[in-house]
C-alpha cells in the first residue's frame, strides 16, 4: 500500500479541481403532485364599498415547500355570497413566480362569504369577514358615576361622566352602544340628559348636572337594566344664600355717663355661617332685655322706612343707638329678627368710665379695635377703635385663692372717656388705622375719637381676594391694638380643576383617538363656582386654548391622542390662566397615565420566506380597536417598522395608513439567508405589535450515496453498483436522474433513472492502471438542486503490474522508498514548523505576564 501514496495524492488534487457546484433556481414543471394554498390578509376589513388586496394564492409541494412553476399556472376563483365580497373569477400564478395576489371588492354589506380557490382536482376554501365582530363582555361589570366633586352650590352646574369597569377595576371599552338610564332628587338636582349612550369603540359618555335652588342631600342612580349592574353617588347642595341673622355690638364695653352710643351691625349668614349678599330688600324688627334700650331702637326705626332693612346686594345693616346708661343693668342684649331667618343677639356691657385725669392712665392705658370676624369680598362696613384701661382684680387672699381656679382670670376693661377730639387728618395727626393688606382690606376713612368719648369709627371695604387681614389702630401717647378679620368670597372663583371622564388618573382615547378634558372653576370650598368674568386657560403641552364663559362653570376640549402622546405612559396636562391681570393662583396640573384605544396590527401572509427568492413578499399592516376590529385612520398613520435580524431582509423603514384607510402593504426582499426574526410595527398613540418569521432556501438539495459493493474490486471484472438518491429528510427520491463518469474505471449505463425506492444499479469494472479508480456520480430531480459526489474504491492490482509500472517510468524499486521517506520526513518538517511558533509566541506570553509582574 506504501508504493500508492504519490499516485493517490497527485490523482485526488487533479480530480478535485475539475468539479464545480452551482446552485440555480428551481422551477417546477411537474405539477401533478403540488398542493394549493390560500391565505386572507386581512380576514376581516371595514364594512364599506372598497376594492382590498387580501387575497394571496400558491403552490406547496409534498413537504410544505412554495414552489414556482416553469409556466403561468392558473386558479380559478369563487366566493360563495358575491353581494358581500366578490373576488375575480381566476388569478394567474406567473412562470418563474411564487405566488399570485388578487383583491376582494365589499359593498358595505355586513356578513362573511366563503373565498374558495380550485386548482386541477384540489379546491380549498377560507372565510372572510366583512364588519366587525361583537366581543363577550366581561362576567363582572359595574357602573361608575365620576363626579368633579361631592358638593354643589345651587343654581349652578357641573359636568361628569359614566363608565363600566370589571372586577379588576379597568375600564371597559363598548364593544357595541351601552345605554345607561338614570334616576336623581328632582326636587335638588336636574340632568340635562335622563339617559347616556357609551357608544360603540368609546370608554364614557357625559353630561351635566344643574342644581336648584334648595339646599340638602341630592342622589344619582345609574341603571344598565341588560347586563343587570346599578350605581348611586350623593351630593351635598350647599348654599352661600342667607340662610340666618348675625348681630354684632361695637364697643363691648359702654360708660354709664350720660348719652352714651353703641354700633350695631346685622348681617347675612349662609348655611356654613359665612357672609353673604341679599338677594332682596330684608327688613329687620329689632328688640332688647333692657325695655329703655327697646323704646329707643323703637323710635330709631321709626324715623326712616330705609333704616333697619338689609338692602339687595348688601350683606348688612348698620345704626347707631344713643342711650342714657346711668341706672341700666350691667350686660344689655339687643336683637334682630326678620321672617325666615330666624333671631340673632348680641351683648354690651356697661362700665364706670376712667378720664385722663385719673391716674391709671398713665400706666395702663391701650387701644382695642373691633370689627367683623369675617367679610364678605367687595363690601363695605365698620372698624371701631377705643381707648381703654386694663386694670387686674385685686389680690386675693390666701382662703379665695384655694378656692379659685386654677386658670387666670381676664383683666377688667374700663372705657376711657376722650377730653380733646382725637384725629386722623391735618396737622394734629394722632390716631393712625393700619391694614396688613390693602388688596384684602382697605381702609376708606379712619375718623376719629370725639372729646367725651371713648371710641371712634372708621370705614372699612374688603377686597376681591379671599383671605385673613389684620387692622391696627395707634393712638399717640395710649397705645395700640390690632384685630384680624378674615375675608371671603364663597363664590369666587378660588381654584381650578382639571377633570377627566375616565377618572382622576388615567385618560383613555375612543376609537378614533379622541379624549376629553373640563376645566372647571371652584369656589374656597371646592364646589363648581359661576364665573364673573370670562376665565382663559391656556392647556399646556397641547397648546389648546379653552375659555369659561361668563356665568359658567367650566370648559370643555375635545382633544386627539397625537396632540401629546410621544410615547410616554403617562403626562401632565398644566391649565394656565391668560389675559390681562390672570391670577396666577388659578393655575393648575394635573399628571395622568395613558393607554392608547388603537392597535397596530401587523400580519405576513407568508411567515416562511424564500431566501433566495428574487421577487417581493407582502407585509400588511392593519389599525383596529381591542376588538381587533378594523378602523378608519382620521390621518395620516406614520408606523415604523423594526426587525430584529436586519440583515435576513430588507423592509421600509416606515410605512403610512392613509387618513380614511384602515390598512396598507410594504414590500419585504429577502437577502439569500437563512434565519428566524420579528417584524415589530409601531405607531404613536397606538399598541405595537410584532409578527414572527423564517427564512430558508426553497432550492432542495439532494443526497447520494452508494452500496453493495465489496473493496478492494477485482481488476477488469465487473462488479454491481447500487446508487441511492435521498432528499435532505433521507426520503427517497425516485425519477432522479443519475450521470456517471469514471477515472481508472468503466460504469455501464452511464446514465440512469432511479425507481421506485430511489435506486439505480449500475456494472463498473476497475482497470489495472493504479490500485484505485473514482466515480463521479451527479442527480438530478424536479424541485430539486443539482447534486454531485464523487466515490473512491480501492482496486487490487497484482504486485507485478505496480513493479511494471515503475519500471516503465524508469524508476528503480529503491527510489520508492526514498521517495516514501522523503515524503515522511517533510511532513514531519511541516508539523515541526507549524508548532514551533506557536510555542514562542507561548513562551514571549510567559516573558510578558512576568514582565508585567
Amino acid at each position: 500500500m506504501n508504493q500508492k501514496i504519490p499516485v493517490l495524492f497527485f490523482s485526488a488534487i487533479l480530480f478535485t479541481s475539475s468539479f464545480g457546484f452551482s446552485e440555480a433556481q428551481i422551477l417546477v414543471t411537474n405539477l401533478d403532485h403540488a398542493s394549493l394554498e390560500l391565505r386572507l390578509a386581512p380576514s376581516r376589513v371595514i364594512s364599506e364599498e372598497n376594492v382590498h388586496l387580501a387575497g394571496y394564492i400558491n403552490l406547496i409541494d409534498s413537504k410544505g415547500t412554495m414552489i414556482k412553476p416553469s409556466k403561468d399556472v392558473r386558479i380559478f376563483l369563487e366566493s360563495d355570497k358575491p353581494g358581500i365580497a366578490k373576488v375575480p373569477e381566476l388569478v394567474t400564478i406567473q412562470a418563474e413566480q411564487g405566488y399570485a395576489s388578487f383583491f376582494i371588492e365589499t359593498f358595505g354589506v355586513d356578513g362573511s362569504s366563503v373565498i374558495s380557490a380550485t386548482f386541477n382536482d384540489q379546491t380549498i376554501s377560507k372565510k372572510f369577514f366583512v364588519g366587525e365582530k361583537v366581543p363577550i363582555l366581561p362576567d363582572t361589570l359595574d357602573i361608575v358615576i365620576n363626579l368633579p366633586s361631592n358638593e354643589m352650590h345651587v343654581s349652578s352646574e357641573m359636568p361628569f361622566s359614566v363608565y363600566l369597569i370589571d372586577d379588576e377595576k379597568k375600564i371597559i371599552q363598548a364593544p357595541y352602544d351601552i345605554t345607561i338610564d338614570f334616576e336623581y332628587e328632582d326636587s335638588l338636582i336636574s340632568l340635562r340628559d335622563s339617559s347616556l349612550t357609551i357608544n360603540k369603540g368609546n370608554y364614557y359618555s357625559w353630561s351635566t348636572i344643574l342644581t336648584k335652588g334648595d339646599v340638602g342631600n341630592a342622589f344619582i342612580r345609574a341603571t344598565q337594566d341588560d347586563l343587570n349592574i346599578h350605581s348611586a353617588k350623593n351630593i351635598r347642595i350647599s348654599s352661600s344664600l342667607p340662610a340666618s341673622l348675625d348681630i354684632d355690638i361695637f364697643p363691648k364695653f359702654v360708660p354709664k355717663e350720660v348719652d352714651r352710643t353703641v354700633e350695631v351691625i346685622v348681617s347675612l349668614v349662609d348655611a356654613d355661617g359665612n357672609p353673604t349678599l341679599a338677594t332682596e330688600d330684608i327688613p329687620l324688627e329689632f328688640f332688647s332685655d333692657y325695655d329703655y334700650v327697646g323704646r329707643i331702637i323703637d323710635d330709631k326705626i321709626k324715623e326712616s322706612l330705609s333704616t333697619g332693612v338689609i338692602k339687595k346686594g348688601e350683606f348688612s345693616h348698620h345704626f347707631q343707638i344713643k342711650m342714657n346708661l346711668n341706672s341700666s343693668p350691667e350686660d344689655i342684649t339687643i336683637g334682630a329678627s326678620t321672617k325666615g331667618l330666624g333671631i340673632a343677639s348680641d351683648m354690651f356691657t356697661t362700665a364706670d368710665a376712667m378720664n385722663f385725669e385719673n391716674k391709671l392712665i398713665a400706666e395702663n392705658k391701650t387701644m382695642i379695635v373691633y370689627t367683623l370676624e369675617k367679610i364678605p369680598s367687595d363690601s363695605t362696613t365698620i372698624a371701631v377703635y377705643q381707648i381703654i384701661v386694663e386694670e387686674e382684680e385685686d389680690e386675693e387672699t390666701e382662703e379665695t385663692a384655694e378656692e379659685s381656679s386654677e386658670e387666670d382670670e381676664e383683666p377688667i376693661t374700663i372705657p376711657v372717656i376722650s377730653n380733646e377730639n382725637f384725629q386722623s387728618k391735618g396737622s394734629l395727626q394722632k390716631i393712625n388705622l393700619i391694614s396688613s393688606d390693602d388688596l384684602l382690606l382697605h381702609i376708606i376713612e379712619s375718623g376719629k375719637i370725639e372729646s367725651g368719648k371713648s371710641y371712634g369709627i372708621a370705614t372699612i371695604k374688603s377686597g376681591k381676594e379671599n383671605g385673613i387681614v389684620t387692622l391696627a389702630s395707634t393712638l399717640k401717647g395710649v397705645g395700640s391694638g390690632t384685630v384680624d378679620a378674615q375675608i371671603i368670597n364663597t363664590l369666587r372663583h378660588d381654584k381650578t380643576k382639571i377633570f377627566s371622564p375616565t377618572g382622576p388618573n388615567m385618560i383613555l382615547f375612543d376609537k378614533t383617538g379622541n379624549f376629553d378634558i373640563f376645566v372647571i372653576s371652584l369656589d374656597s370650598k371646592g364646589r363648581p363656582t359661576i364665573v364673573e368674568d370670562e376665565a382663559r386657560f391656556l392647556l399646556s403641552p397641547v397648546n389648546e386654548m379653552v375659555e369659561i364663559k361668563r356665568n359658567k362653570t367650566f370648559s370643555h376640549a375635545t382633544l386627539h391622542s397625537t396632540s401629546f402622546i410621544k410615547g410616554e405612559s403617562s403626562f401632565t396636562i398644566n391649565a394656565i390662566p391668560i389675559g390681562i391681570s390672570a391670577d396666577s393662583d388659578l393655575e393648575t396640573s394635573s399628571t395622568y397615565s395613558t393607554e392608547p384605544s388603537a392597535k397596530i396590527r401587523i400580519s405576513l401572509p407568508y411567515s416562511v420566506m424564500d431566501s433566495n427568492a428574487k421577487s417581493e413578499f407582502p407585509g400588511v399592516i392593519q389599525i383596529t380597536d381591542f376588538n381587533d376590529n378594523p378602523i378608519h385612520a382620521l390621518e395620516d398613520i406614520k408606523i415604523q417598522l423594526i426587525t430584529e435580524e436586519s440583515d435576513l431582509l430588507n423592509i421600509p423603514r416606515n410605512i403610512q395608513i392613509l387618513k380614511g384607510e384602515s390598512q396598507a402593504i410594504f414590500p419585504i426582499m429577502t437577502n439569500g439567508i437563512a434565519g428566524e426574526s420579528k417584524i415589530s410595527a409601531n405607531a404613536k398613540g397606538a399598541i405595537s405589535s410584532e409578527s414572527s418569521f423564517e427564512t430558508r432556501s426553497f432550492l432542495t438539495k439532494l443526497e447520494i450515496s452508494t452500496g453493495g459493493i465489496i473493496e478492494p474490486l477485482p481488476v477488469n471484472q465487473p462488479v454491481t453498483l447500487d446508487v441511492y438518491v435521498d432528499d435532505e429528510n433521507l426520503e427517497p427520491v425516485d425519477g432522479a436522474i443519475i450521470q456517471i463518469s469514471s477515472i481508472n474505471g468503466v460504469a455501464t449505463p452511464t446514465s440512469i433513472t432511479t425507481d421506485n425506492g430511489g435506486i439505480a444499479k449500475i456494472r463498473f469494472t476497475a482497470n489495472d492502471l493504479d490500485s484505485f479508480t473514482s466515480l463521479q456520480i451527479i442527480a438530478t430531480a424536479e424541485g430539486y438542486l443539482e447534486e454531485s459526489e464523487t466515490f473512491e474504491f480501492e482496486v487490487d492490482v497484482p504486485e507485478v503490474l505496480v513493479e511494471e509500472e515503475m519500471t516503465v517510468l524508469g524508476l528503480p524499486e529503491w527510489v520508492i522508498y526514498v521517495g516514501i521517506a522523503g515524503i515522511l520526513v517533510i511532513v514531519g518538517i511541516i508539523v515541526m514548523f507549524l508548532k514551533k511558533p506557536k510555542q514562542v509566541l507561548e513562551d514571549e506570553d510567559e516573558i510578558y505576564e512576568e514582565d508585567e509582574i
